[in-house]
């Protein structure tokens, strides 16, 4: 029959020491009050300071929370093999090193209160973090959202062409213009809206040293011969307001850049591209990307 020492309760402890009857092959246990004490306290949580160097074999218990805001650049020496669990309960900074502080990221770590490690020994002052988790579940390594393509539209004989079906989380739109020109001396515009539509007031926007509008982003051409070749893009600066910059090129004498701003309605889910009079296009094509 087994016997578990860590789950007997202090108060259950009295001052004496036990001793457990023979079992199989006449072995007789006894053990101090010391000794079940220690086992109890082997399973309990023990603070230390944060400091350049956290020494976790100090600690008599397996289960630590490191307190403080010091920077940390090593856990001192264990033998190989020797662990603990650990837990933050502040901001401070752990600095990756290939050798004696080893972390999942290959990257220095902020933690967070309530995050918890695991570190290992691998002896002469060597430690490799084997498992965190940080307390508000996000994980440790950034993640790269995937980059959508919307598909290519031929820019000729219409005098707008819209983008629709732009999801949600999208937080980074780039418009990507290829020869894209116009029958006349317009200038490009690009505009943006929700379910509702496309809107074409609110905007504050500008491209070269003298063109402006408060009608879309604009992106200045004002030559028939001109074909615009670049990209503007859109960055959700925050709720429903978006920032644009723009860099196209439009011949030899030719390069145009700028920006804007615009704040929404709703939710964007569209992007159009139009221009500022009756002109119609009559060359190039067009694509979205967003991520």
């Amino acid at each position: 029959m087994g016997i578990r020492i860590d789950a007997l309760p202090p108060t259950a402890i009295p001052a004496l020491d036990y001793e457990f009857p023979a079992m199989k092959g006449g072995l007789t246990v006894k053990l101090t009050l010391d000794q079940i004490r220690q086992a109890l306290e082997s399973r309990a949580w023990i603070m230390l300071a944060s400091a350049a160097t956290v020494d976790l074999l100090s600690s008599a218990s397996e289960f630590v929370i490191i307190t403080g805001t010091t920077t940390i650049v090593s856990f001192g020496v264990a033998p190989d093999g020797f662990s603990r669990n650990v837990r933050f309960s502040g901001v401070l900074t752990l600095t990756h090193n290939a050798a004696s502080l080893i972390l999942p990221t290959g990257a220095n770590i902020v933690t967070a209160a309530g995050d918890h490690a695991r570190f290992v020994s691998s002896g002469g002052g060597n430690w490799r973090c084997v498992s965190y988790q940080r307390a508000d579940g996000t994980p440790l390594a950034i993640v790269i959202p995937p980059l959508s393509r919307s598909a290519s539209q031929t820019t000729n004989g219409a005098g707008q062409y819209d983008f629709t079906g732009i999801p949600s989380t999208a937080r980074r739109i780039t418009i990507l213009l290829s020869g894209v020109s116009l029958s006349g001396s317009d200038d490009l515009l690009v505009q943006i809206g929700t379910s509702g539509g496309v809107e074409t007031t609110g905007y504050t926007s500008g491209s070269g040293a003298s063109v402006n509008s408060t009608t879309g982003f604009i992106i200045r051409a004002g030559n028939a011969t001109r074909a615009a070749r670049g990209a503007l893009r859109l960055h959700n600066i925050t709720a429903n307001i978006w920032v644009s910059d723009h860099s196209v090129g439009q011949g030899a004498t030719a390069d145009f850049s700028g920006g804007g701003d615009k704040g929404l309605a709703g939710t964007l889910d569209r992007v159009r591209i139009t221009r500022t009079g009756t002109d119609t296009f009559d060359g190039g094509s067009a694509a979205l990307l967003w991520e």
